[in-house]
């Protein structure tokens, strides 16, 4: 089960606009909402049908889970014009289409200038400004509604971009930390406490989190903690993992990350207190860490659950293949 199909259970009012893509109706993510809205389209327009959405719904007298989700921090990097100066001047004329910046995906570092890598990543944080500033549009409203007197609101994201820093760019099939160390902001009147937590978490954390808070029973086979329950004295080895499909798997400690690749590459370590960048592997140098957090990662890795009720294959349409092709997930 997922989370909205617990708290559909237990009397939620769910809602969901998403835009599409991995978050669509074709890959079953509509279980368990009332209402899914997962048209493609620019978070400003998403933030209308969410609205609309909310209004349609308003005098129903349920507590209301709501989930809204938007590709526009993605590629193309296609913010509103008045946003494209915000972040510097670059002299570069490259205009960071999917197209264009899938030509280059795996060899931007060597064969862009690094003008159209500082273009491209201005452009990427105009991206981040414009969805900021329509975020905040939607909380205002929500807040004008009534939706946040008593709710719990989370915003995260599933991975980053790279612009260059190991060679490419978009979100290629690696774990280092431009790809994988996301946001995780939580925020709500009077039940999360303001302040800033330095414990290492992990997005599995967030479904037990958001279950535990509308007081739902979390299923055994769900991993994960709630992260608003009184936390114990901080482990200074405690440790989150990552995966990439089957093929690669990494561990981080607050000093150490292993990263354990398909062959013929091998192990990679990095020291992130002195190389947060991970630019140094270090794993020839230092095979008794490597095989420590290898024992702790493959027993990780053999206490994993397979889920059920996913389905196996999912026949898109020619315009959902090349939504999700444009968006860098299908080659």
């Amino acid at each position: 089960l997922m989370v909205q199909e617990i708290l559909r259970g237990q009397g939620y009012l769910t809602l969901a606009v998403t835009g599409g893509g991995n978050m669509s109706k074709a890959q079953a993510f509509w279980r368990g909402f009332v209402a899914f809205d997962d048209r493609p389209g620019s978070v400003a327009a998403q933030k209308h049908r969410l609205l609309s959405l909310l209004d349609r719904y308003g005098d129903v007298d349920q507590p209301r889970f709501i989930l809204f989700h938007t590709y526009e921090i993605h590629s193309p990097y296609a913010a509103p014009p008045r946003y494209n100066r915000m972040f510097g001047r670059p002299q570069s004329s490259f205009e960071p289409t999917s197209e264009n910046l899938l030509e280059y995906v795996n060899t931007a570092k060597r064969a862009l200038a690094p003008a159209d890598l500082e273009h491209i990543e201005a452009r990427y944080d105009a991206e981040i400004r414009f969805t900021d500033d329509v975020l905040r549009q939607i909380f205002a409203q929500l807040g004008e509604r009534g939706v946040l007197d008593d709710a719990i609101v989370i915003i995260t994201a599933d991975h980053g971009e790279e612009f260059g820093e190991h060679g490419g760019l978009m979100h290629r099939a690696y774990l280092y930390d431009e790809l994988i160390h996301v946001p995780l902001i939580m925020w709500g009147h009077g039940r999360v406490p303001p302040r800033v937590d330095d414990r290492m978490v992990s997005s599995v954390d967030i479904a037990p989190t958001i279950l535990a808070a509308a007081g739902a029973a979390t299923p055994e086979a769900m991993a994960g903690r709630d992260l608003l329950a009184p936390a114990p004295v901080a482990d200074l080895d405690d440790a989150v993992f990552s995966q990439y499909g089957r093929s690669r798997y990494a561990i981080r400690t607050r000093r150490w990350k292993l990263i354990v690749n398909p062959p013929p590459r091998g192990p990679e370590l990095y020291d992130l207190e002195h190389d947060p960048g991970e630019r140094s592997n270090l794993a020839p140098a230092q095979p008794h860490t490597v095989e420590r957090l290898r024992r702790r990662l493959d027993a990780w890795r053999s206490g994993l659950s397979t889920l059920g009720g996913a389905p196996e294959q999912v026949d898109l349409t020619a315009a959902e293949r090349e939504r999700l092709e444009a968006l860098g997930y299908v080659e």
